[in-house]
């Protein structure tokens, strides 16, 4: 990739790089904190079971909120980390797919997985992801343990969407710039 679009898009990327950070160690925390106040409220049990000891100052279980924001953060760290994915030409599916062409076809398997890419970023996360927003904007959901609107925990597939576009459109241009350099592709 060039000097130049790394510096053009580099701000994207830190700024993707520190989500993906933020929503793995939230994760991470969120799920340590779960397991540990369900043990906690084990714990408890069983000293009132066993030795009919009152221990109230530990949780009578798991933090109700605990595992619907994991499941939230998971979706968040998972679409916004294969956006990331994208602008590394990390993503398996599609780099792996492409490398296995002879050198000879293979810029026109990139070009193909290029526009297939765009197609689903342009359809599915962000037409799809915009549909998905909207509704349930419109119909107040809220999450039932956080009381989050649920159209906050689905931006991610729009913005996810952007990010897959701006990096396809990225490394689609970097691709013909070596082809027209007559370089070769990488793998």
């Amino acid at each position: 990739m060039s000097e130049i679009q790394t510096i053009r898009t580099r701000p994207l990327v830190k700024l993707l790089e520190i989500l993906v950070i933020l929503a793995m160690s939230a994760l991470v925390i969120d799920v340590l904190l779960g397991v540990g106040t369900r043990q906690l409220g084990m714990l408890k049990f069983w000293m009132m079971e066993q030795w009919s000891i009152s221990l109230g100052f530990l949780p009578d279980g798991q933090i109700k909120w605990s595992e619907e924001l994991a499941r939230f953060l998971m979706v968040w760290a998972s679409l916004l980390g294969a956006a990331l994915a994208f602008e590394r030409r990390a993503h398996l599916g599609v780099d792996f797919f492409a490398s296995k062409f002879h050198p000879s076809t293979r810029k026109l398997a990139q070009s193909i997985a290029h526009l297939l890419v765009m197609a689903f970023a342009v359809l599915i996360l962000i037409k799809g992801g915009v549909t998905l927003v909207e509704h349930a904007r419109s119909s107040g959901q809220m999450t039932p343990a956080l009381g989050l609107r649920k159209w906050v925990v689905y931006l991610v597939v729009p913005m996810s969407g952007l990010f897959v576009i701006i990096f396809t459109i990225e490394n689609m241009l970097a691709d013909l710039r070596r082809s027209f350099l007559d370089e070769e592709v990488p793998e």
